[in-house]
């Protein structure tokens, strides 16, 4: 039997991906505070989002764990997002909590703010990255790093549920969740849950 090709099996994952997420949502009962992150993997599921119909798109809250801030090429992660999913499907700016396009430094600082009321609110129902996203050390909040800012890898303790997306085509599997680099100061945040992990090759 020949393997799917890599279109369908693409489209697979997107769309177990987007069963998870309608899970979490459903469970979160009112606002559901989703995190993402940018990367090529992450296209088939913000693509498929888009065009589901099944969400009020207005009682979400999506927030980036990482995203450039500074250079040639600002906010990237956000771009990516709107581009393939804010856009097409209309989620309103009040449902999108960016990472500031700042300095590095202020950025974070000002995203560790954002990180600690969604803590104070209950926390990220669900988390949907790209498993080759590398966070910082560090308790929950935002922390710095070449170029922009990140949540730190404590900050996916507030999540009840990550999502890691992949491409097999990336070679070495891709250790999810992985922490990279030196971490700044972070906000402390409630005490770390167990985080239900699901990664999805294509």
């Amino acid at each position: 039997m020949k393997p799917a090709n890599p279109r369908y099996r693409a489209a697979a994952a997107a769309g177990e991906a987007l069963r998870i997420f309608k899970t979490a949502e459903r469970r979160a009962g009112g606002t559901f505070r989703v995190l993402l992150s940018g990367g090529r993997a992450m296209e088939p599921f913000l693509r498929a989002l888009a065009r589901s119909r099944s969400f009020d798109w207005g009682r979400s809250r999506f927030y980036f764990v990482s995203d450039a801030t500074a250079g040639p090429s600002p906010l990237p992660a956000y771009r990516l997002a709107k581009e393939l999913f804010f856009s097409p499907a209309g989620v309103p700016d009040s449902s999108v909590v960016n990472i500031p396009p700042l300095r590095p430094r202020a950025a974070a600082r000002l995203y560790s703010g954002q990180v600690a009321e969604a803590a104070r609110a209950g926390g990220f129902g669900l988390a949907v990255l790209d498993a080759s996203e590398r966070l910082p050390c560090g308790l929950p909040g935002a922390a710095a790093v070449p170029g922009g800012a990140a949540l730190t890898l404590g900050s996916l303790s507030l999540c009840r549920e990550a999502v890691f997306l992949q491409e097999a085509s990336a070679g070495k599997k891709n250790k999810a969740g992985r922490a990279a680099g030196p971490p700044e100061k972070a906000l402390p945040g409630k005490a770390p849950r167990r985080l239900k992990k699901t990664i999805l090759t294509f």
